[in-house]
């Protein structure tokens, strides 16, 4: 059933905010599903509610074909049956024009339901009109569930054309039916990458050892820029990464100076030490966009708000809008004054050159329950940032002039060259400047005893990085007690590197999660010929995370405050 709201997200002029929704454009329409919404009781309180309380569940979609105002600017709702999910992974297809649902949690709001729905994800078939109809793609039956993958959510994904991939993330008992809810462990990490071919259904699961330590990576920013390599390349920075036992929201924030580089097509990792007359603060909860100008050999990548895992006012400064341009690695920043930052919110490129922020709560509050209170800054959580002029606003031109890069990003390409003084890593080089894929002369037998560590420090680096150390750990008969004797060495030493700097070493061979390859077929093809991680497939019921409050879960929230 599909119908057309008025001027309000949800037919109630007490609508002040959402947050932990997925969207995606398809066509014409931007569709947003799932996540949660706040409402105003009167003048001093405001009540959290599920997303789907108003009308069982539903679906809305904007008409971007038309010019609108945030304020007036009706949605389309589509009803459903389907489950509730807060921060759904959403794929648009454009090969078959259909929207997949993947990963996701239930709401810890109420009421608690206990273990979330069965394993599954979703696709919705548009009407081209803002609605359509959603169906079930993968039960726990198929890949990658039937393979032991759990439901991740607080992972990052992005798109190509053909593939939709997702980093890391974690599980809970509100998003793996196993275990019951309220015991054990609550919030394990699940580490690799997975990648979903929109042509053949097939998934696979990549590890990411060359990512972090123990594989792990939590709310990162992540796009793919299809302009560079010989077919695309994901592009990765921010986030956290944890150990392997649990995840808590800020506990080991990666520099958003580290940009990482992953090329699909060959599964290698690359890094590159980003520059700038001053850098982004380390963050999570990021929304993140990418855009071309068309005469221009440059891509940029715009990043909106996020929170370090720290309420109050020092939040403030994520309010902020930061472009990074490539291949330049260099980040630039709005000139504006920051006054009310975001976390928990999505954004797309719309109308040529604008970003579209949908929903979000307020990192400046006390906690995971304050962060609803007060009205969304923007009418129905919907803002405008003009990328080009670098300027928000509250009207939406579907007839805006193409993008064109800030003046700021143009000159710098004008005075300094399209590429970095010094490439990081030779290999990437090659990669973006060649558009050349160099793989490694021979496949090891194992997991090399020394990896490439990523640069920590937030400053900008002229320095090259050293040369990447390692070596084959393989059954070679004949080796010499020499060549024994100095990878004993060079294992002593890695050890002591991952105990003194965690944040920059990577795991050890007893930690290192598999892969598995291909999952529509009946066989798995685990890397290094062993068994499917636990550590990577993890779908126990995890330890509670620090950052929710032990009021998160009580039968009704509310908060006093003064209404602005």
């Amino acid at each position: 059933m599909v119908s057309q709201l008025s001027a309000r997200a949800d037919d109630s002029s007490s609508w002040t905010r959402r947050a932990y929704h997925g969207s995606a454009l398809v066509g014409n329409y931007v569709y947003i599903d799932g996540g949660e919404e706040a409402i105003s009781q009167n003048s001093s309180t405001w009540v959290v509610s599920f997303a789907n309380a108003i009308s069982v569940n539903h679906t809305l979609a904007i008409d971007l074909s038309s010019s609108w105002d945030n304020s007036t600017v009706n949605f389309i709702k589509t009803h459903k049956t389907t489950a509730s999910i807060n921060f759904p992974a959403l794929w648009h297809d454009p090969t078959k024009n259909v929207l997949y649902s993947f990963g996701g949690e239930s709401t810890w709001l109420p009421p608690i339901n206990g273990n979330p729905s069965p394993l599954s994800t979703w696709r919705l078939t548009p009407d081209n009109k803002g609605g359509g109809a959603w169906s079930v793609n993968a039960t726990s039956s198929d890949p990658p569930f039937s393979r032991g993958f759990t439901r991740p959510f607080g992972g990052s994904t992005t798109s190509s054309k053909d593939t939709a991939f997702y980093l890391g993330g974690y599980s809970s008992s509100h998003s793996t039916p196993k275990g019951s809810f309220g015991s054990g462990s609550d919030f394990t990490p699940t580490p690799g990458i997975v990648s979903y071919n929109y042509g053949n259904g097939s998934w696979s699961n990549d590890t990411t050892t060359h990512y972090s330590q123990y594989a792990t990576a939590e709310w990162a920013g992540m796009q793919f820029v299809s302009s560079l390599g010989p077919e695309g390349v994901v592009v990765i920075f921010g986030g956290d990464t944890s150990g392997l036992a649990t995840y808590s929201a800020g506990e080991n924030l990666r520099s958003m100076a580290n940009i990482v580089v992953y090329e699909p097509r060959s599964r290698t990792w690359y890094y590159q030490n980003a520059t700038g007359d001053s850098l982004p603060a380390a963050r999570i909860r990021m929304c993140v966009v990418s855009v071309q100008e068309k005469a221009a050999s440059s891509h940029e990548i715009y990043v909106y708000g996020g929170f370090d895992g720290t309420f109050g006012p020092a939040g403030v400064q994520f309010d902020e809008v930061w472009v990074l341009s490539l291949p330049a690695f260099r980040w630039f920043k709005a000139d504006y004054t920051a006054v009310s930052p975001r976390m928990g919110h999505t954004c797309h490129v719309v109308g040529h050159r604008q970003l579209l922020t949908i929903g979000g709560v307020d990192p400046m509050q006390t906690d995971l329950v304050t962060v609803w209170k007060g009205p969304d800054r923007f009418s129905q959580g919907l803002g405008i940032f003009d990328m080009s002029a670098m300027t928000w606003a509250s009207y939406y031109n579907a007839s805006a002039a193409g993008y064109v890069r800030p003046e700021a990003v143009k000159a710098w390409y004008d005075k300094k060259g399209l590429y970095p003084t010094t490439w990081d890593q030779p290999g990437l080089k090659g990669l973006i400047e060649d558009k050349a894929v160099i793989r490694p002369s021979s496949t090891p037998t194992s997991i090399p005893t020394s990896l490439p560590t990523f640069p920590s420090s937030s400053t900008s680096s002229g320095s090259s990085r050293g040369a990447i150390v390692g070596g084959v750990v393989g059954g070679i008969v004949g080796l010499s007690l020499v060549i024994v004797g100095t990878w004993l060495l060079l294992r002593r030493r890695m050890r002591k590197r991952n105990q003194s700097r965690p944040d920059e070493a990577f795991a050890e061979e007893d930690t290192v999660p598999q892969r598995f390859d291909e999952l529509s077929g009946d066989e798995t093809r685990p890397e290094l010929g062993a068994d499917i991680s636990k550590a990577e497939l993890a779908s126990g019921v995890p330890v509670e995370l620090e950052e929710r409050a032990s009021g998160r879960r009580q039968a009704l929230y509310e908060m006093s405050a003064e209404k602005n």
